[in-house]
């Protein structure tokens, strides 16, 4: 009964993880949870999720001792609702078996993972009985928990934990490197070389760091577990890895390491190295081939669960590739003779270091340094991870001494067919394009059938350059060269005068005017020609010049006008002067983009001449005559024929007009009439034929009405009308005038007196 009690009280703690599981459940549990601070940095630590299961964890790693027991501390706190006298032992029972067991599980399979050093702890040694501090309140129904008692079974080899951390840390102090992968080696090494896996007989000490380290015997476990502690010893960081050897068609369980170095996981397999004394398993990523199989598809892992873990933990994710050590290579811009700097880049496969004197790249993967000097010396080059490599530095291709060199001509003599150039060197030469070198690399030589002067550059084979002057000038053998130029190229209406130059002297030419040095002829072309001129050296060397004149233009260009419009119009008139050839644009005028035609805006009338030229400048004059623009409004005169019952207006103009509506026009367009039989005051727009109009009133007044007593129009009367018609600025405006002109007659009045009284005086 009391044990029944105590896994009852003990299992309250769970309670609440089952509103956090959703698990359903007939009892009503809230929580009020305070473990306190965790402290522990395991790789799978990381992944329990369960806050007791924690704390078993870091109560196996605080307070295990060579008995197996251990307390973890807790400070739990549970207020519970509807559990019964009835039915609380099994209700508790079932959370106890589904909740408690599998976090004991949880805490224990990532210990054993993550602390290889506790070695005594046996795989599958957890067990013991929770027997909780409580304090049960009935009221408040709360019940506090303080505290965990927990037992492991462990080995007998416990008792002797001391000397394995002795040996393990001499161990560790012998295994040396300069950076972190040579410490991994070495310490896989002193593994497959020290512990053997050979003649197992079943122990279960062999599956520790125990067996391999002290009995020199261990299983994958074994040794994996060893050279995890090691790696940790060191300052690297390396986690257990459990899973799957497959081997044919068999597959059973198996163990091994992962080491974390330049950010990246990888693969070392110890036992499976010892078993072939090779490093196939080391520092190998997933696809790292080993015979036709990629290493995940041999080693495949799977960290399996005890039968009641509730948690699946993840092993590290490994990196690709295998590892690959710090390896450099060397190139240089030049291995041939150079006299110039020598560029040294050094390429590695990871991150470097700066090393004074050399520029390092953005990615830190090349150094790049000019020298101008041999030399033969090493650099010491070092990873970022801590790889060193001594590289050796060679230059001796550089060489700053030129070559002593002598020119031979094989004749000076005028009138040579032909001169053969001779240099020689004290030393090797390279070849130079059209010269032939000798089989000793220290003579060249060339054949020159023209006069010459030039430099050309001899390279030595060291690359030291010498300029060498060549000068030729007693050859006349071969055409002379002529060159052919004129006086001008552009379209003109004068002579072109051609000119020949030669660069020998030459025989005369008829026709042909040749200057004092005998190298110039000139003649004076008045018309286009083609022609080819042979003409011959002093030496009777010929050759041709082939003359081409067609600039030369006499002709005066013909021209076309052509006017906007030649209607009687009040606008702007536009000229057009079209040209059958390209001609200049005269003084304000505007020419066209293919330089045929020129135009302008007249906007009066106007009879002139204008000069146009073309292109070769031949001259020509355009008669312009513009007479249709009439900007003067038409005369227009008023006249009535009336008599008692119609009025005949007619309206007589200074010039031809358009048609009015209502109106008769005389065949000479300057008379329009119009018969009006009622009274009517109204303006005509008179507009001649250019358009301008003038407004023109008319008055009819003087019919009179008997039937309907209508009395002749009395302007009077209408002038009132129109002044009441007109709006408040018109009133304003003939009220101001009226005023202007009352002031106007005063101040005349007044002067006017003034003289009479002035004239008076003086006729006394």
């Amino acid at each position: 009964m009391k044990k029944k009690i105590l896994i009852s009280i003990s299992i309250f703690i769970f309670v609440v993880t089952g509103v956090i599981f959703n698990y359903p459940r007939a009892i009503a549990v809230t929580e009020d949870v305070n473990i306190g601070d965790i402290n522990s940095d395991g790789f799978y630590y990381e992944q329990l999720t369960s806050e007791l299961a924690r704390s078993i964890y870091n109560g196996i790693l605080s307070d295990a001792s060579g008995t197996g027991k251990f307390v973890v501390d807790t400070n739990l706190s549970f207020k519970v609702e509807g559990v019964t006298t009835e039915n609380q032992d099994d209700e508790l029972q079932e959370l106890y078996d589904e909740k408690i067991s599998p976090d004991l599980h949880d805490a224990f399979c990532a210990f054993i993972l993550d602390h290889p050093e506790y070695y005594w702890i046996r795989y599958n040694g957890i067990d013991g009985t929770i027997t909780p501090d409580f304090l049960y309140n009935m009221n408040e129904k709360t019940i506090n928990i303080t505290q965990l008692d927990m037992e492991l079974y462990v080995l007998p080899q416990v008792e002797n934990k001391a000397e394995f951390e002795t040996k393990l840390k001499e161990v560790a102090n012998s295994i040396t490197g300069d950076n972190d992968y040579e410490i991994l080696e070495n310490i896989h090494n002193y593994i497959i070389t020290n512990v053997s896996n050979k003649s197992l007989n079943g122990e279960e000490i062999q599956q520790t760091a125990y067996g391999a380290l002290m009995n020199n015997k261990a299983s994958d476990e074994g040794a994996s577990n060893l050279f995890t502690l090691l790696c940790r010893e060191k300052g690297i960081n390396s986690a257990i890895i459990r899973g799957d050897y497959v081997e044919g068609e068999n597959t059973k369980m198996h163990q091994w390491s992962g080491v974390y170095i330049e950010d990246k996981w990888y693969a070392v397999d110890t036992d499976l190295d010892n078993i072939e004394d090779s490093k196939d398993f080391f520092m190998i990523g997933n696809n790292t081939k080993i015979g036709d199989k990629n290493f995940s598809e041999i080693l495949i892992a799977n960290i399996k669960p005890y039968d009641e873990q509730k948690t699946t933990f993840n092993e590290p994710i490994l990196t690709n590739n295998q590892y690959e050590k710090f390896k450099v290579t060397v190139e240089y811009s030049t291995t041939e003779t150079t006299k110039a700097g020598v560029f040294v880049t050094i390429s590695a496969n990871k991150e470097m270091n700066p090393v004074d004197g050399w520029e390092l790249s953005e990615d830190r993967k090349y150094l790049q340094k000019e020298f101008f000097e041999n030399i033969e010396g090493t650099v010491t080059l070092t990873s970022i991870y801590g790889e060193r490599i001594d590289q050796e530095i060679s230059i001796n291709n550089i060489d700053n001494s030129p070559p002593s060199i002598e020119v031979k001509y094989s004749s000076t003599d005028l009138g040579a067919t032909e001169v053969i150039v001779t240099i020689v060197s004290d030393r090797e030469l390279q070849e130079l394009e059209g010269w032939n070198l000798s089989e000793d690399r220290k003579t060249m030589t060339r054949t020159y059938n023209e006069n010459t002067t030039e430099t050309v550059i001899i390279t030595d084979v060291l690359s030291n350059v010498v300029p060498v002057d060549i000068v030729i000038n007693n050859i006349v053998s071969g055409a002379p060269e002529c060159k052919v130029s004129y006086s001008t190229i552009n379209r003109t209406n004068e002579n072109v005068v051609v000119t020949i130059t030669s660069n020998r002297e030459m025989k005369e030419l008829d026709g042909w005017l040749l200057s004092e040095d005998k190298k110039t002829f000139t003649k004076e072309f008045s018309e286009n020609t083609s022609e080819d001129i042979e003409l011959e050296d002093i030496y009777g060397n010929k050759t041709k010049a082939v003359i081409e004149i067609n600039n030369i233009d006499k002709e005066k260009p013909e021209l076309e006008i052509t006017y906007s419009t030649k209607e009687p119009t009040n606008e702007k008139v536009k000229v057009y002067i079209k040209a059958n050839e390209q001609i200049s644009k005269p003084e304000g005028w505007e020419i066209s983009a293919d330089e045929y035609t020129i135009s302008k805006y007249y906007f009066e009338n106007e009879s002139s001449t204008i000069k146009v030229e073309d292109l070769a400048g031949n001259e020509i004059e355009a008669n312009i005559e513009i007479n249709n623009i009439d900007k003067e409004k038409p005369i227009c005169n008023v006249e009535y024929e009336t008599n008692d019952t119609e009025v005949t207006v007619h309206i007589f103009t200074n010039e031809e007009i358009q048609p009015v509506d209502g109106w008769k026009m005389t065949k000479d367009k300057k008379q329009i009439t119009k018969t009006y039989t009622e009274n009517k005051k109204e303006v005509i727009d008179i507009i001649d034929l250019a358009g301008n109009i003038t407004e023109t009133p008319v008055a009819v007044t003087t019919i009179v009405d008997k039937e309907n007593n209508q009395t002749p129009y009395n302007e009077k009367d209408e002038f009132f009308s129109t002044i009441k018609q007109l709006p408040n600025a018109g009133k304003v405006t003939i009220i101001f005038l009226i005023v202007i002109a009352i002031v106007a007659v005063v101040i005349f009045y007044s002067k006017y007196k003034q003289y009479s009284r002035y004239n008076k005086y003086f006729k006394k």
